[in-house]
């Protein structure tokens, strides 16, 4: 890779993996699926600068 001076920050509301309970090949457990419908979330980026 090469250096670079921007920074990127990837923020998900949720975010579901690949594979399943013990393999690639299954299916995400239930329990662990996203279901459909619309999400919302907040978050704050705030500058603090050590003053000491």
């Amino acid at each position: 890779m090469k250096p670079h001076s921007n920074t990127t920050v990837d923020i998900n509301c949720v975010r579901m993996e690949v594979g399943g309970d013990n393999s690639w090949g299954l299916p995400v457990l239930e329990s662990y699926r996203i279901k459909s419908g619309i999400y919302k979330f907040r978050f704050v980026i705030q500058l603090k600068i050590n003053t000491k």
